[in-house]
């Protein structure tokens, strides 16, 4: 102890003339004012050992100090960004920060309005509780001359703005962000819907309407894979046989079927919320048809096989909610003739177009 003792008193001097002359400026300028010092010379000491020996220098010049410990290793930038950060808080006179420098400890001191900046080198002891003894005389001598137009003696002025203009290199890559957005908005998707669907079929039905229901998955690479399947509600056929005109030819028919399509999916950048769907596929139906009040129609049945190019358009109302719209041609391959019997040969009645459109619109769900 006695060792500090005499340092303290050694370093004394330097300040002591002035404090009887600015000891009461000192007091009524700082009266509940406070200093803040940042240290980055952990581990050596607790903040609080720092706190309370800096505390004794000060105790009877009026103004308190509030240490905190800050990490070791930090650039310029983040210093200053810390102590203009302290230095706007109510009551304090001025932001100190203490690190380690190239031939010592370094003591950096920041005013405001207008802000300033500066540094004294100070030689690091073995002992650290005799480096924090050193920092306690320094600081309360420059307490009473932070005021001081001149500037704090004793330390050096210095500008450490050069230092912030690489901050903005990081704003370089932000051209680049919307890139990786695209991808990781471009998820796999399931979704499926359920409302209407109608389809062309031939002269004496030219519109049959039913049901329809479809499942999909959109890949992460826009690829589309969609199921569907409908049900086409009992329509009744009229038609007339040239053989016996006369003759009561209603039917009533009934068709089944679905689809398996493979297609792609775009998605607008200007309306994300809108999906275009190209796609094609094949397409299977089933036809079942009966006499009504027991005409000349044979009831029966008979599957067709088509394939086809289809074009959708989907919007999304809320999260996983939304409208489409999808129409297709479909190529038959395959088809089958309704028929009916006449003086008992079998006439067709109705004979299905080679290509026909389905349409179906109603509400999707996920996505």
């Amino acid at each position: 102890m006695g060792k500090l003792l005499a340092l303290a008193l050694a370093l004394a001097p330097a300040p002591a003339e002035p404090a009887s002359e600015a000891a009461p400026p000192v007091r009524a300028a700082s009266t509940g004012g406070r200093v803040v010092l940042g240290v980055a010379l952990a581990p050596e000491l607790p903040i609080q050992d720092v706190d309370a020996i800096i505390t004794g220098h000060l105790v009877d010049t009026g103004v308190d100090v509030d240490a905190v410990a800050l990490a070791a290793g930090q650039d310029v930038v983040a210093r200053l960004a810390w102590a203009r950060g302290r230095a706007g808080e109510r009551d304090v006179l001025g932001v100190f920060w203490v690190e380690r420098g190239e031939l010592g400890v370094r003591l950096f001191l920041l005013l405001d309005a207008p802000e300033r900046v500066y540094v004294r080198e100070l030689e690091e002891h073995d002992d650290p509780q005799v480096t924090v003894e050193t920092l306690g005389v320094i600081i309360r001598g420059l307490s009473t001359s932070l005021g001081d137009p001149e500037g704090p003696r004793g330390m050096d002025r210095v500008d450490l703005e050069p230092s912030v203009e690489p901050a903005p290199a990081p704003v370089e890559p932000a051209p680049v962000e919307p890139a990786p957005v695209r991808p990781a908005r471009v998820r796999p998707r399931l979704f499926g819907g359920l409302g209407y669907a109608g389809s062309s079929l031939a002269g004496p039905v030219p519109w049959h309407s039913g049901i329809a229901a479809w499942f999909g998955l959109e890949h992460r690479s826009r690829l589309l894979f969609l199921l569907t399947g409908h049900a086409l509600l009992p329509a009744t056929a009229r038609s007339e046989l040239a053989a016996a005109p006369d003759l009561d030819a209603r039917l009533k028919l009934e068709r089944y079927g679905g689809g398996l399509r493979l297609g792609y999916r775009l998605r607008p950048s200007a309306a994300p919320r809108l999906a275009l769907d190209f796609d094609a596929g094949l397409s299977a139906e089933w036809m079942r048809w009966r006499p009504v009040a027991g005409n000349a129609v044979l009831a029966g049945g008979g599957g067709r096989l088509g394939l086809g190019p289809g074009f959708g358009v989907g919007g999304e109302l809320f999260r996983g909610l939304g409208l489409s719209l999808h129409v297709q041609l479909d190529l038959w391959a395959s088809n089958t003739a309704l028929v009916a019997e006449v003086a008992g040969d079998r006439v067709a009645l109705v004979r299905p177009a080679v290509a026909g459109v389905m349409a179906w619109a109603g509400v999707h769900f996920g996505g």
